[in-house]
């Protein structure tokens, strides 16, 4: 009896965490409603993760806005398709997700691809896929993925965030994000 009593207390506490990590797993969506947290990458299908960028920001609310852009250039022999998922760095009711992914398909060799978090001038980079809706209040991370197999991991990335006054038409300041293996991390650098 009292090993029956002891299991049915063991299936109730692990009902109750999983009952907690499910509350816990929701996030606040763009529109500030809840809903499930994307908590794994949306890259193009086929894509796998291949860089971390650790911090991106995009923003048009206040002066300095900003945005972020990443620059993919293809290495390999074989066209490939890159993505950068732009993720939420972090919400009030739990973790941060996935709220935008841009693609550019078939990315040739020695091409390069500007992947932006919104629209920039011309005169700023030609942003060959930008964030529909345009990220304009949003500060966080992004995942840079690749056609898997082993030639599409011969990218080349590099990223930036532009920050401007009250328009788009004078740039203040241009910061180099760091970027890393994806599941490595820094060493501190």
């Amino acid at each position: 009896m009292i090993r029956c009593l002891s299991l049915l207390s063991a299936v109730t506490i692990a009902a109750l965490l999983s009952l907690a990590l499910v509350v816990d797993a929701r996030a606040e969506n763009r529109d500030g409603s809840q809903g499930p947290a994307v908590t794994s990458p949306q890259l193009a299908p086929g894509a796998i993760s291949r860089y971390r960028i650790p911090y991106i920001h995009s923003e048009t609310g206040s002066v300095p806005r900003s945005a972020t852009v990443v620059t993919v250039v293809n290495e390999a022999a074989v066209p490939c398709t890159v993505s950068v998922d732009w993720r939420k760095g972090f919400s009030a009711t739990g973790p941060g997700g996935v709220i935008c992914t841009t693609t550019f398909a078939n990315l040739q060799r020695g091409q390069s691809a500007d992947l932006c978090s919104r629209p920039l001038p011309g005169e700023i980079t030609s942003c060959n896929a930008v964030c529909s809706p345009a990220l304009i209040f949003d500060e966080g991370n992004a995942v840079v993925g690749s056609t898997a197999g082993p030639d599409c991991a011969k990218i080349s990335v590099s990223a930036r965030t532009y920050y401007f006054g009250a328009s788009d038409t004078v740039v203040n300041a241009i910061t180099d994000p760091a970027i890393t293996k994806f599941g490595v991390g820094s060493v501190g650098d």
